[in-house]
């Protein structure tokens, strides 16, 4: 940091050539740890004469006596005490905030709205004859995690007709402004930042989303990503040292400061050009479920880059934010394609996909092809399903000669 901080990039050839004597040096490594390294973080040039002098350095050339030693000893000694003190300080101003934010939360009424603004209504006045009255302040912080351990549910409280949980999450998600309007006592939030963490396993959410209308407006504001323990831990894992969730919480603090003097995130130009190669891509529509859960790529590709732009102290999209978005997204729309697979979406075409496909080179007559759903779909339903497995190149209708009128045979292409 100091070479950096004192030479800016012209001291990468001094601080490659001293990387060079390590065994484990690589060439590309010790280039990105280079552009890693932030100046004016606090450690500059000074910084290294100052500790060498403690530990004894004298600029005339002169070898340090032993009282030049001790003294340097006493003055570490003393600095790692005044560290342990500032360190004990930001813990304690920690917890204070973190009591503060539960105490917060903790009293506020369960029929009140997490985010919400303030709410007024006119009262009589004798001098005006009304006036307006704040009936709730609301809250300042509009911030709000959410934690859904049995996300199922919340599927189900989806697809429920005239629920409006998918357009809330809707405007949550594109901009921020909530509101229920529809309520006895209307709520409006504007500027609301919501992020929800749910937890769901693949056969449920399989079974709970079974309709593309319910996929279009709901699954792709959310980022899909299957995982599994990666060890059995019958009494958990080891807690993280002190000092490594304090330097964490650190720089997390210090990464919301500066985002938050930022305005308008853009991309440089470089940026500019690796997006153009792969936003096709991105925005080409697929079919089915996982098309409609996968269906806002582009966008969810941008807020993630961004992301990782304000962690890294930037204020516009670099190349290699932009890469680790796209990163973290395919793995999303792996995770996708391995829950949803090749389902429509639609309980009749993926009944007669399934159908067709078991049936082989011989195919479903349209006679067969009713009687799977014991005629409890009419007739142009079933229409619909075929038509939209033709348009996608999954069945086609394969005209048999009986001699007579010909017989409709649904097979594979």
């Amino acid at each position: 940091m100091a070479v950096k901080d004192g030479f800016g990039e012209d001291g990468f050839e001094i601080w490659d050539a001293w990387s060079r004597q390590s065994d484990a040096y690589v060439e590309r490594d010790a280039r990105d740890v280079w552009k890693s390294i932030k100046p004016g973080r606090g450690i500059t040039l000074a910084t290294l004469f100052h500790e060498a002098k403690v530990n004894g350095w004298r600029d005339d050339g002169a070898r340090p006596t032993p009282e030049d030693l001790e003294a340097g000893r006493r003055e570490s000694a003393k600095r790692a005490v005044r560290q342990k003190a500032e360190e004990a300080r930001e813990r304690v101003q920690a917890a204070s905030k973190a009591a503060q934010i539960w105490e917060a939360a903790s009293t506020r009424a369960d029929n009140h709205a997490q985010v919400r603004d303030p709410v007024t209504k006119l009262v009589k006045d004798k001098k005006s004859g009304t006036m307006e009255e704040v009936v709730d302040e609301g809250v300042q912080d509009k911030r709000l995690l959410v934690i859904e351990p049995e996300f199922a549910a919340v599927t189900r409280v989806v697809a429920r007709q005239g629920n409006n949980l998918t357009s809330t999450i809707r405007e949550a998600w594109d901009i921020g402004n909530l509101s229920t309007l529809t309520r006895h006592d209307p709520i409006t939030a504007t500027g609301a930042h919501i992020a929800i963490i749910g937890h769901v396993t693949a056969d449920e959410l399989r079974a709970e989303l079974t309709h593309t209308d319910t996929a279009n407006g709901f699954a792709n504001r959310f980022l899909f990503l299957c995982v599994k323990r990666s060890k059995c831990l019958p009494f958990g894992g080891e807690d993280l040292p002190e000092s490594v969730v304090t330097d964490f919480a650190r720089r997390l603090e210090r990464a919301g400061s500066a985002a938050r003097r930022v305005g308008r995130v853009k991309m440089t130009e470089a940026a500019r050009r690796d997006w153009e190669r792969v936003y096709p891509r991105l925005s080409e529509a697929m079919p089915g479920l996982f098309g409609a859960a996968t269906a806002r790529a582009e966008a969810q590709v941008v807020r993630l880059a961004m992301i990782y732009a304000l962690l890294d102290e930037k204020a516009q999209i670099d190349v290699p934010h932009l890469l680790a978005a796209l990163a973290v997204w395919e793995y999303a729309e792996a995770s996708a394609l391995q829950v949803f697979g090749e389902s429509l979406g639609d309980p009749v075409a993926d009944g007669i996909l399934r159908a067709v496909r078991a049936a082989g080179k011989d195919g479903m007559t349209r006679t067969q092809i009713s009687g799977l759903f014991h005629r409890n779909y009419p007739a142009g339903r079933i229409e619909a399903a075929l038509d939209l497995l033709a348009r996608l190149n999954l069945a086609k209708k394969d005209p048999k000669d009986t001699g007579g009128r010909p017989s409709e045979v649904w097979v594979r292409p």
